[in-house]
């Protein structure tokens, strides 16, 4: 089956499909080619993909404003 990678969506890898297996030990995760990926890592459709993208940029963001805002005092 086909499914959207999003594991690696905030490298240069980005968003991509590939051709995997579904697990038989782990029915929520699915084999590609040289990785296993794990249910939240990867999506039926484009568009769920690019919702969770969206998520996690969005949640980074929020990390660097609060690192952006720490103070340091000796």
């Amino acid at each position: 089956m086909k499914v959207w990678i999003t594991k690696y969506a905030l490298t240069s890898s980005g968003i991509y499909d590939e051709e995997v297996k579904q697990c038989d030990n782990f029915p929520s995760s699915v084999k590609g080619i040289r990785h296993t990926f794990m249910r939240g890592e990867w999506w039926h459709t484009k568009e769920e993909a690019i919702t969770e993208a969206c998520r996690m940029r969005d949640t980074k963001i929020k990390q660097l404003e609060k690192l952006k805002n720490l103070k340091f005092e000796l």
